[in-house]
């Protein structure tokens, strides 16, 4: 049932339940008959994997709000119905020391609210290296490894404030500064005004500037609170410490606005000379301005336009680029090539992308399932082994803190 081609693939695996995961991959992609016949000897033999298959498979019958893994609150549900076992695995795998560590770590840090996975942040996940020495390892194995919490902590929580002294020639002022510790999050302090109200501020969304990281980097801000500058006011006392200078408000270096608007002008001339061409009509094209995936509902596709290949019968994403996109050889770069797959496999019934360059030539990019499923398997392990790990052992810091407070 499986060719020397698809064996030397699984063969490539070091880790066994990856191994089974390609053939399992390769099997459910043949006809039905090799089908039966796999489910079949599972029934038989494998009796255990077979009921774990039933499993999943009833949980995706009945809807993505069943899945553990389809957003940050299904992760601190599943992660609070099992807090104890999954900190025991942890246990075994990172040790007890590893594990005292992280407890401080996660004392008074603040959980998002909401967390979406887009296409940039995406990549960085499957590119992290750090992260995937720590994944390719047996369970038993990985106290050799750096348990990856920097991207952890930057997915999951909110940065860290802390009060810095600042020297300054009319007086001296204490600033919070938002700090990640080298952890980075996308949900920095704002800076709305030289002087704030004193509470921290965050954003749920990464800044989507053009050029900016929208996958969720850090950003780092500084505010100045009103108590900091004037003083702490308190019932008892009505005196001021004035503070008598205060800092100017920094001058915005980023992208020229008048840039931006030309730009994007210039590709929707392209698009539009695009539709023309090809007698795209208003019924078939969609603009896609947010979408979740059916599944993983924190894995999100952004301002798409969608139009249907009525020859083919087939659903394209039309985008436009710049030629940086491109290798010298003609292909796409890798981090480019992996925006493509991904989008189309967030929006899904997606058979390729029409990339339209300055240059007006277009480049099609094939929709490869295989390469997508790749990245899920591999996003799955990630929240399995990391994330949920990380909130279990979080949710347990803040119930003890809680705990300590009321018995205060």
């Amino acid at each position: 049932m499986i060719v020397h081609e698809e064996m030397s693939t699984i063969n490539s695996e070091k880790v066994v339940h990856k191994s089974n995961r390609k053939l399992l991959s390769f099997m459910t992609h043949k006809s039905p008959k090799h089908r039966r016949a796999l489910i079949d000897l599972l029934k038989k033999e494998h009796t255990d994997v077979y009921e774990e298959m039933q499993k999943a498979a009833n949980l995706k019958k009945n809807g993505p709000q069943q899945s553990c893994l389809g957003s940050l609150s299904d992760w601190e549900e599943y992660a609070r119905e099992h807090r104890e076992d999954i900190i025991q695995q942890l246990t075994n795998e990172i040790g007890d020391k590893r594990l005292k560590q992280l407890e401080d770590e996660l004392k008074n840090r603040q959980l998002k609210k909401v967390w979406n996975c887009s296409d940039n942040m995406a990549n960085e996940i499957f590119s992290n290296e750090e992260l995937e020495a720590y994944l390719n390892k047996e369970a038993s194995a990985r106290r050799s490894c750096t348990f990856p919490t920097k991207k952890a902590f930057e997915i999951l929580f909110v940065a860290v404030s802390k009060k810095k002294v600042v020297s300054n020639k009319g007086g001296t002022l204490m600033r919070q500064k938002t700090s990640d510790n080298g952890m980075g999050s996308s949900e920095g302090g704002r800076l709305d005004s030289g002087i704030s109200d004193g509470r921290a501020s965050h954003s749920d969304l990464p800044d989507t500037v053009a050029g900016g990281n929208e996958g969720g980097s850090s950003v780092q801000n500084e505010s100045i609170s009103q108590e900091e500058v004037f003083g702490q006011i308190s019932p008892s006392k009505t005196t001021f410490h004035y503070c008598p200078s205060i800092p100017q408000r920094r001058k915005y270096s980023g992208p020229n606005i008048e840039n931006i608007k030309k730009r994007k002008l210039e590709r929707m001339q392209l698009v539009q000379t695009y539709i023309e061409k090809n007698n795209i009509t208003y019924t078939n094209l969609h603009m896609i301005n947010n979408k979740q995936h059916n599944i993983y509902r924190c894995l999100t596709a952004h301002e798409c336009y969608v139009f249907c290949d009525t020859s083919r019968e087939k659903n394209v994403i039309l985008t436009t680029e710049t030629a940086s996109v491109l290798k010298k050889s003609g292909g796409f770069t890798k981090p480019y090539a992996f925006k493509l797959q991904y989008n189309m496999g967030v929006l899904g019934n997606i058979a390729r992308t029409d990339v339209l360059l300055d240059d007006n030539n277009v480049n099609k990019c094939q929709y490869r399932k295989s390469y997508f499923m790749m990245f899920i398997d591999y996003f799955e392990e990630f929240v399995k082994d990391v994330l949920i790990p990380v909130l279990a052992v979080f949710l347990k810091v803040q119930k003890k803190s809680l705990l300590k407070m009321e018995a205060e």
